[in-house]
């Protein structure tokens, strides 16, 4: 009686850790899985006409723009950046999915807000308070008294590592790819 008690707990724990098992792996699979800087530079130089295209729409919209907006919602992912600003035309917005399809930019892309950088968000991965992104920052040119704002566009160098600020959560690493163009990746733990 005890060595079948045993081995039915024996059976049902081996069942158990393989369930368990399976699902780890079924999450795991199902993560989207971050590209390596290898591939988002190919990526940049196989799609840059579409790149530069986005960042000039983008400095003459002056709006925060996301490639997927819900049909239902005109609010973004912090409750204020506008997906889809009233001043946009339907043709407008159908040239902007058009080429954040061609140039594989699946999560937002962002327009500085008193700076004249763009970032172009090719994966993220999380939610407040701990998330990551990766994607293109291209430094446009100082004027207008816009200053830049993120720091691979203040360093201008072909690297750097760092934490945003006085913030002990919220991280930066970027890599030079081009004249004006970084890959940056940004991380935010709680």
């Amino acid at each position: 009686m005890k060595s079948t008690k045993a081995l039915g707990l024996l059976v049902f724990g081996v069942l158990g850790a393989g369930v368990v098992a399976a699902i780890l792996l079924v999450w795991w699979r199902s993560k989207p899985h971050e590209p390596s800087d290898l591939a988002l530079e190919r990526g940049f130089y196989r799609h840059r006409p579409e790149l530069e295209r986005l960042v000039a729409m983008m400095a003459e919209d002056s709006q925060m723009i996301a490639p997927s907006p819900p049909p239902e919602s005109e609010r973004g992912f912090s409750g204020d950046t506008i997906l889809r600003p009233r001043n946009v035309s339907r043709a407008r917005w159908d040239e902007y999915k058009e080429l954040f399809s061609r140039a594989d930019i699946k999560n937002a892309a962002v327009s500085g807000w008193k700076s004249n950088e763009s970032a172009l968000v090719v994966y993220s991965w999380g939610n407040f308070p701990s998330s990551e992104s990766v994607g293109y920052l291209h430094c446009g040119q100082p004027d207008h008294g816009y200053a830049p704002a993120e720091p691979a566009c203040i360093e201008r160098k072909d690297s750097g590592v760092g934490m945003y600020g006085h913030s002990s959560s919220f991280g930066y690493r970027y890599k030079k790819i081009a004249k004006d163009w970084f890959i940056l990746q940004q991380s935010q733990s709680n």
